[in-house]
């Protein structure tokens, strides 16, 4: 893919930016790279990244672990429980289905006793 900006022709001279790019870097051609404001980025992103680094120490990636585990247990015991509650309800929709086929077939036979 093209940029959406194009470059200068070979020897045009400098880009459309380039005047203002050195009134801010003092004429150095990408700022100075010693200078307080660079060095001070420079050590609070060192300082951001050794706190990041250490923010995570293995006590908490235990915890984090023991945690996973405990979820783990407690969702294979919550899919036992369903399973169970699953199969009772089957055991009871086949009880239900005995009683009904019994209770139709003692109507037959109190009906043909009658007659």
């Amino acid at each position: 893919a093209a940029a959406p900006w194009s470059a200068p022709p070979v020897g045009a001279g400098q880009w459309p930016l380039s005047a203002e790019l050195q009134a801010f870097s003092a004429g150095a051609p990408y700022g100075d790279p010693n200078a307080p404001e660079v060095a001070l980025a420079k050590n609070t992103a060192h300082t951001i990244a050794i706190q990041s680094a250490h923010a995570i120490n293995a006590a908490e990636v235990a915890a984090a672990l023991q945690a996973a585990k405990e979820a783990s247990a407690a969702a294979s015991a919550a899919q036992q429980r369903v399973a169970a509650a699953k199969e009772q309800v089957l055991i009871q929709q086949k009880i239900a289905a005995a009683k009904e086929a019994a209770a139709a077939a003692a109507i037959q036979r109190s009906e043909a006793a009658a007659a």
